[in-house]
C-alpha cells in the first residue's frame, strides 16, 4: 500500500491530481497539504482525500495526518484479501415507501447486532440524506455516488469503488457513505434507462469478498434506486409505523415487490414486514392486527417505540453501544437472530 502526500500544483488542480492518483493505483491514501487559501474541505472529501492540511500546519499535525493514512491503506489492503475467499455475502435490503419509519434505525442497527456475532457487514446507503453515516457518527460523503457510477470494469475501477468502504470504528462494521450526489447517481441511472439488474455490476466488487452481509438503506420512495436494490436482494425487510397512515405505503412497497418478482425474475424474498413505533395504543394495536390478518407470518415480532432509539441519533450510537440492555436493544438482537437463519 502507498500514503501519497500532494502540495501545491502550479500545472494542475491538487483535487484532480488526487482523484486520478486514487483512480488509477490500488490501495492508496492521498493527504493533501494545500496553502490556506486552496483549501476546499468538501472537495477533499469528494475526491477521496483521507486529510487536507494547511501547508503552515506543524510537524505533529503532519505526522498525525499520515499515520491516519496509513491505517486507511491497511484497511483497503485487507478488503482486498476478501477477493481469495470462497464464500458469497448475502445481501438485503430495507425499504419503505414512507419516511420515518425507523428504516434506517432498523439497517444500522441491525448491521451492528450481524456484527456481534461476529459477522463481517458491509452497510451501503443509498438514502441521499445520508443518514447512516450520521448515526454512526461519521461525515456523510458521496461514496454511494461513485459505487453507482463506477462499473468494475477494470481492477483500477475496482480499486476506486473500494476506497470508499470507511470503517466505522465498530468491529466487522464498515460503510459506504451517501450524501445529496446520491440524487443525482440515481437521475443519471435514469437517464441511461440503466436494466433492473444494474446494482449487480458494482456489488460484484464486494459479494466475494470477506463480507458476510451487505445491507442496503434505502429513500422513501418507489421507482428507480429503491427497485433496483431490491432486485438486487436476497432478502428484503419492510420497517412500517404501526399506525393507519403507514399502510398505504406498505402495500405500495409489496406491489412493487410482487412485481419485481412476477415480471423482473427476481430471485430473493421478503423476509418479513418489520412493525415499527408500537406503543400498545389502541391504533398501534389495530395496525398491529391488520398486518396480520393480512401477511400472516410474514409479520416480525414488533420493534417497540423507545425514547433511547431517538437518543442513539443525537449520541450518534447505536442502541448496542447507548442501551445495550434495553427492549430495544433485545428486539433488534431478535431481528439479527431471525436474518442468521438463512
Amino acid at each position: 500500500g502507498t500514503v501519497i502526500i500532494i502540495g501545491p500544483h502550479t500545472s494542475q488542480d491538487p483535487y484532480d491530481v488526487c482523484l486520478n492518483l486514487s483512480r488509477q493505483y490500488p490501495i492508496t491514501a492521498v493527504v493533501l497539504i494545500l496553502h490556506k487559501e486552496e483549501i476546499d474541505f468538501k472537495k477533499a472529501m469528494y475526491v477521496g482525500a483521507v486529510d487536507v492540511l494547511d501547508i503552515e500546519s506543524d510537524e505533529s499535525e503532519i505526522i498525525e495526518s499520515i499515520q491516519k493514512a496509513e491505517k486507511v491503506v491497511l484497511q483497503k489492503a485487507e478488503v482486498g484479501k476478501g477477493d481469495q475467499v470462497n464464500k458469497t455475502a448475502k445481501l438485503i435490503t430495507v425499504c419503505s415507501t414512507k419516511g420515518g419509519v425507523g428504516k434506517t434505525t432498523t439497517a444500522v442497527n441491525l448491521a451492528h447486532a450481524l456484527t456481534l456475532k461476529t459477522k463481517q457487514v458491509l452497510l451501503i446507503d443509498l438514502d441521499p440524506q445520508g443518514q447512516c453515516a450520521t448515526k454512526l457518527g461519521m461525515d456523510s460523503q458521496m461514496g454511494t455516488y461513485y459505487f453507482l457510477t463506477t462499473q468494475p470494469g477494470s481492477p483500477s475501477e475496482i480499486t476506486f469503488i473500494r476506497q470508499w468502504v470507511r470503517d466505522t470504528g465498530r468491529d466487522f462494521l464498515q460503510l459506504i457513505p451517501g450524501n445529496s450526489m446520491t440524487s443525482a447517481a440515481q437521475m443519471m441511472l435514469g437517464v441511461q434507462d440503466q436494466p433492473i439488474s444494474y446494482i449487480k455490476g458494482p456489488l460484484k466488487t464486494f459479494t466475494k469478498d470477506r463480507f458476510d452481509y451487505i445491507i442496503f438503506d434505502t429513500s422513501p420512495s418507489v421507482g428507480g434506486l429503491q427497485e433496483r436494490a431490491i432486485w438486487a436482494a436476497d432478502l428484503v425487510i419492510v420497517p412500517t409505523a404501526t399506525e393507519f397512515a403507514s399502510l398505504d405505503s406498505l402495500a405500495k412497497t409489496v406491489t412493487t415487490i410482487q412485481t419485481l418478482r412476477d415480471k423482473k425474475n427476481w430471485q430473493g424474498g421478503l423476509l418479513g414486514i418489520l412493525p415499527t413505533f408500537f406503543d400498545g395504543t389502541n391504533e398501534s394495536r389495530d395496525s398491529l392486527q391488520d398486518l396480520q390478518a393480512t401477511f400472516s407470518d410474514k409479520v416480525l415480532s414488533p420493534i417497540h417505540r423507545a425514547t433511547v432509539l431517538r437518543e442513539c441519533w443525537s449520541e450518534a450510537k447505536t442502541i448496542f453501544e447507548y442501551a445495550p440492555e434495553t427492549r430495544a436493544a433485545e428486539e433488534y438482537k431478535s431481528l439479527a437472530a431471525l436474518v442468521l437463519k438463512y
